[in-house]
């Protein structure tokens, strides 16, 4: 999720931009202006190390270790130019962040207008090979006061030659040069001397922004020295990162390789997977985008005969319960959901809405209700909505306590529908498990919409159309945001791209949907049918693998809630003959089911795995003709740990 709204300058990256004072505006005189023909830069610019434009008290200062030699170029300077040293506060002009900047300012003031002079400059540059970078301006109050220009020099790239043009007395213009280049020093080798061995650790990408996937699921340790020689040629061989760059998202899966030495200490070089796909073996960093034979060498060492894959630290087959603790005891309380960090949870207990730590040392109430649906974002504040008068009322937002920024506010625009989350149709109306990770999703009019409840600009109008609603639709966005899956009795299980609405997969089970629950890997979801002939089953959305779970027979499923691995479901079932409870795992490709506990007289109802891993919540209900008490219980479970 955004948490900071930020504006791009024209130049493209991260900039320090000049601040801007009240000043009154000029009128420029117009002058015959020569034309830019051929290049001609009888101009001399030496870039030393770090920034000084004294007439604007600008500075950026140097790193200790920058190659000091200066870099010499020439630009174009417009004909008459005249040296100047009058200050230009407001100039349009930007330039990175970086202590590693080469950089050179020179100021004159010519006899014609701004927008005469940035056209000359413009021309006269890119006869020189320079390119247009970007433009822009800067203004007070609503008045604009300097117009800017930045020129690139393609083949001495990051050269940069920003040019700002401010109205200047007697009818001039003042134009301020900023030229600048970055400057590495050369960076150490990534990999020093000759290792004999190598060890390939492969993670997993990270689940709903949390560190559960921490836990290596491949494991292979190469001795050849052949591989080893090429694995070091592409990792010393990287170049270090070049600015600031767009990358697609980092999910956190990466690499780690240990490279053991006879006679010195170990290396540890991490590769990661996604992203801008840096590389970093201490404090050396490399950029990996563009070396495809890096990752393609990567993925034939880990499918060698010899790599142990180590797979999912849950599994249904191995998982045993080790404790069961009571949290609430009134018979009047029901879990919601834990943080996205899986240390917290949110319960109702008589309407209220609590917080509670997972091992029930503190609790703290939230609001006093009455509370209809009550959850975690993204960045761990508290989400609710309140019943007035039996409606849904206003979505409202509580920062967590020990935020310095505490607030508790309103947010007039989410939909008054209730939030749509990874789960829907099971148990009461509003629980619906995990909600969005970047935005908070709500059914408005014929489709959804996605909303950051910390930023009112912030709005994600999806695509999607759904079917008429009714009672018994069930629609569950996927953590990411990515998927929608929307279940409706007639039409079956669809599920679509959530920007474009594009259908991806459509099933038509024999039975009608009742839940739906998406996986921690975003593109697996379980889904149960009822009836006598009901199942539990899974789909791959992505690759349209299916695997059927289990045949309920007609018992009901009150709960589906994966671990973060998105291996192991856990599932809470009432049997139809007896209407005991059970709550069962089973995993993802359906082996291992079992019953994890037998529960005798209650159902533990809307199981919520936490990304935390070892914990399961839930709501306690009495049943088999026991006047109904609920109340919230965690189960602590152990899995079978295998790491190399």
């Amino acid at each position: 999720m955004a948490t900071v709204k930020t504006v791009v300058s024209w130049l493209g990256i991260l900039c320090m931009m000049q601040l801007l004072a009240p000043a009154s505006l000029r009128a420029a005189t117009v002058d015959a202006t020569p034309a830019a023909t051929g290049c001609s830069a009888p101009l001399m610019l030496t870039l030393r190390p770090g920034l000084i434009e004294p007439n604007n008290h600008v500075s950026m200062p140097a790193a200790p270790n920058i190659p000091p030699r200066p870099v010499v170029i020439q630009v174009p300077l417009y004909p008459g130019a005249t040296p100047s040293s009058l200050p230009m506060p407001h100039a349009a002009y930007s330039y990175p962040a970086s202590q590693y900047l080469k950089a050179a300012t020179a100021e004159y003031a010519i006899s014609t207008d701004w927008t005469t002079a940035s056209n000359w400059y413009r021309q006269a540059l890119m006869a020189c090979g320079y390119t247009l970078a970007g433009s822009g301006s800067s203004g007070v109050h609503g008045v604009t006061v300097s117009i800017g220009l930045a020129m690139r020099d393609p083949m001495h790239a990051p050269l940069e030659v920003e040019l700002a043009f401010t109205h200047g007395p007697a009818g001039k213009t003042l134009v301020l040069y900023v030229a600048y280049t970055i400057t590495l020093p050369p960076q150490p080798a990534m990999v020093p001397g000759t290792p004999r061995t190598v060890e390939i650790l492969s993670y997993r990408a990270l689940v709903q922004g949390q560190l559960a996937a921490s836990r290596p699921n491949k494991y292979v340790i190469v001795r050849d020295s052949q591989s080893i020689r090429a694995l070091i040629h592409h990792l010393n061989s990287l170049p270090p990162p070049g600015g600031v760059m767009s990358c697609p998202s980092d999910d956190g899966s990466h690499d780690e390789l240990i490279f053991g030495y006879p006679d010195r200490p170990r290396v540890t070089v991490d590769v990661y997977l996604r992203g801008c796909r840096f590389v970093r073996s201490g404090t050396t960093v490399g950029f990996a985008g563009a070396d495809n034979g890096l990752f393609r060498l990567l993925t034939s060492l880990l499918a060698r005969k010899t790599a142990v894959h180590l797979g999912a630290p849950f599994d249904a087959r191995t998982l045993r319960l080790v404790a069961l603790r009571i949290h609430t005891t009134d018979g009047r309380a029901s879990f919601l959901t834990w943080n996205p960090g899986g240390t917290e949870y949110t319960y109702l207990d008589r309407g209220a809405l609590w917080v509670a730590d997972r091992d029930n040392r503190w609790r703290r109430k939230i609001a006093a209700g009455p509370v209809a649906q009550g959850t975690f974002d993204a960045s761990g504040d508290f989400l609710y909505r309140p019943l007035v008068h039996g409606a849904l009322g206003p979505l409202t937002v509580v920062a967590q306590a020990s935020r310095l920024d505490h607030y508790r506010y309103a947010v007039p625009w989410a939909p008054r529908t209730p939030i749509l989350g990874t789960q829907a149709g099971m148990g009461p109306p509003w629980s619906n498990g995990t909600v969005g990770c970047v935005r908070i999703w709500f059914t408005q009019g014929e489709g959804i919409i996605g909303i950051d409840p910390h930023y009112r600009s912030d709005v994600a109008h999806s695509r999607v159309r759904l079917p008429p609603l009714t009672a018994a639709t069930r629609i569950a966005v996927s953590c990411d945001d990515s998927l929608v899956a929307i279940a409706t009795p007639t039409g079956g299980l669809q599920i679509r791209d959530v920007q474009s609405g594009r259908l991806l997969r459509r099933l038509s089970p024999p039975s009608p949907v009742t839940g739906l629950s998406w996986a921690t890997d975003n593109h697996t979801l379980a889904y149960g049918t009822s009836g006598i002939g009901g199942t539990l089953s899974d789909i791959n959305a992505t690759s349209g693998r299916q695997h059927l779970l289990v045949r309920l027979g007609g018992d009901t499923v009150q709960g589906v809630t994966w671990d973060p691995y998105a291996h192991t479901i856990a599932f809470s079932r009432l049997a139809r003959t007896t209407l005991a409870g059970e709550l069962d795992v089973v995993n993802a490709d359906g082996s291992g089911l079992r019953a994890l506990d037998r529960l005798g007289g209650w159902l533990a109802a809307l199981p919520q795995w936490s990304n935390f891993g070892g914990v399961i919540g839930f709501t306690r209900e009495t049943l088999g003709g026991v006047p109904q008490r609920t109340s919230v219980e965690v189960d602590y479970i152990r899995p079978k740990q295998v790491t190399p």
